[in-house]
Order: structure tokens, then C-alpha cells, then sequence
């Protein structure tokens, strides 16, 4: 399944890059200006490490069965979550280009570790407590996560044209007095 997940977004990796490649060349107009020279690597590091864990830990919570609707909203969930989250801490914008990474490296991880416990996902146990990650197959992490990440990063930069929903919510937000 790790193979699988990572085969997955090698391929949306490639299609960032080729994007990235013709947003620097000028063929490809508007949308945001990632300038990665303002932004240090540590803060995209820790950025995509605080992604991937909360990813992660949403999943092992969101995802108890194996339903495949469940799974789907639940990956998107997740990765919206984890993306705003990790944004909103590291408040740059321009580590944009590296939130992808988080909806393949948390699952990468979950999965490792459940195969490496002698009771884990080579034995199909399903009560296994890292077994949640894999009731969501690659091609959900690849497609919902990828999607909520997206999502996720809009949010998280825009946090404060949020603050209207985050007050509904109960949430709080920049403008809450």
C-alpha cells in the first residue's frame, strides 16, 4: 500500500512541478506568486511535519470503518484540517508548494507502522488501532486528501476572511472583541 501511495503522488508531484515549471517560465498566468525566498526551509519542514502528524492523528480519529463513503470525507476532512492548521501556524503563504506532501506522508508513515506491529495490517486485524489509516485505500488519500489539502491552504491564508463563518461556529477568530 505504501508503494501504491507513493506511485500516486510521485505523479501529483509531477504534475506541481510541471505547473510550478510553467508558472516560472511565463507561460502560465495568474493565481498566486510562490517566491520560496522569503520563506526559510525550517519553517516549510516543520510546516509539512505538523501537517503529516495531524493528518495522521485525524485519520487513526475520523476514520473507525471501512466505508468507503465514511473514508473519503473523512481523508478530506482531515487533510482540510491538518493543511489550515499547519498554514495558519506557519503563517507564509508561500509554503503553499510543499502542502501536498502531508495526505502522502502521514498515511506513508501510518502504514509503515502498522505493518512493522506484529498484529498490524500484515494479519488483516482490523482491531488493530493503527488499522484505521488503512480502511482508506492510497487512491483516497491521493484524490480526497489531495483535494482537502488544497482546500485547506485557501483557508488557512485567508483565515481572517473567515472570521464571519468562525464567529457562526463559535470559533475565534482576529476581529473577535
Amino acid at each position: 500500500m505504501v508503494g501504491e501511495l507513493l506511485l500516486l503522488f510521485a505523479l501529483i508531484g509531477a504534475a506541481w512541478l510541471s505547473i510550478w515549471r510553467m508558472k516560472q517560465s511565463g507561460r502560465l498566468r495568474g493565481g498566486p506568486d510562490y517566491n520560496d525566498s522569503d520563506t526559510r526551509p525550517a519553517v516549510v519542514v516543520s510546516a509539512v511535519i505538523l501537517q503529516s502528524l495531524l493528518m495522521l492523528v485525524l485519520c487513526l480519529v475520523l476514520v473507525p470503518y471501512d466505508a468507503k463513503s465514511q473514508a473519503l470525507v473523512s481523508v478530506g476532512l482531515a487533510a482540510f484540517l491538518a493543511t489550515a492548521l499547519s498554514v495558519r501556524s506557519a503563517s507564509a503563504g508561500s509554503i503553499g508548494p510543499w502542502m501536498w506532501l502531508g495526505p502522502a506522508i502521514g498515511p506513508a508513515v501510518g502504514y509503515l507502522l502498522a505493518y512493522s506491529l506484529p498484529t498490524g495490517l500484515a494479519t488483516a486485524n482490523l482491531a488493530h488501532p493503527l488499522a484505521a489509516v488503512g480502511h482508506a485505500l492510497p487512491l483516497d488519500y491521493a484524490s480526497a486528501g489531495t483535494f482537502g489539502a488544497v482546500v485547506g491552504f485557501w483557508a488557512g491564508c485567508r483565515w481572517d476572511a473567515l472570521s464571519p463563518v468562525l464567529r457562526f461556529l463559535g470559533l475565534p477568530s482576529r476581529d473577535t472583541k
